[in-house]
């Protein structure tokens, strides 16, 4: 098969946010008939990218790892808890090297999710159309993607999914400052909502 099309933005030029850079992708460049997958410089895909495309559901958002509340009873430094944080979708994650584990929980399908990662995430150009979907550009650098998922859930009833994919990430990134910054402007959003991320409970 033919690769996929390929647009890079390079931040050593002009460090522009990256939800600005996706928005300005869907406002000037983007086909209404194509998928779309958004990911960082450090993630890659081990597998033909078309053939997962032909195996998905337009009408949902797609990431190869995402965040899920469990409903149980589940005890934890000798207290009970009613619900807790699971990874789905397996990935090769390296700790801002080159050495790399699992993480995550393998998936033999598709996943329901709160939220899926930043490092990727997949969408067809049709949906974001239908429903004017955009990137908040006040998350510069972190939790744009989970915005994203949670403003199309919310808003328009749209799903999230993590799916089995082989690819690899490589590095964790850095919570600094702009990150808590972010997670307080995410949670301030959504205040009516309980929901989880992979790098935030």
């Amino acid at each position: 098969m033919s690769p996929l099309p390929m647009h890079i933005y390079d931040n050593t030029v002009e460090n522009a946010g990256i939800a600005q850079r996706y928005n300005h992708y869907i406002k000037t460049l983007m086909r209404d008939e194509e998928w779309l997958i958004f990911c960082h410089q450090d993630f890659a895909i081990l597998e033909e990218p078309d053939v997962i495309l032909q195996t998905l559901d337009d009408t949902c958002i797609y990431g190869p790892i995402g965040a899920a509340r469990d409903k149980g009873i589940y005890f934890r430094n000798s207290r009970i808890l009613f619900e807790r944080k699971r990874l789905y979708g397996q990935i090769n994650q390296a700790s801002n090297d080159e050495k790399y584990y699992r993480n995550g929980i393998f998936l033999r399908k598709p996943k329901l999710v709160d939220t899926i990662d930043c490092c990727c995430m997949i969408v067809h150009a049709s949906l974001i159309k239908k429903n004017n979907l955009l990137f908040d550009e006040n998350f510069r650098f972190h939790l744009y993607v989970e915005d994203f998922a949670l403003s199309a859930r919310y808003r328009y009833g749209i799903r999230t999914k993590a799916i089995q994919i082989q690819c690899k990430h490589l590095s964790i990134g850095h919570l600094n400052q702009d990150f808590s910054v972010s997670l307080a402007y995410l949670k301030s959003k959504y205040t009516e909502i309980k929901f989880v991320g992979t790098c935030f409970s």
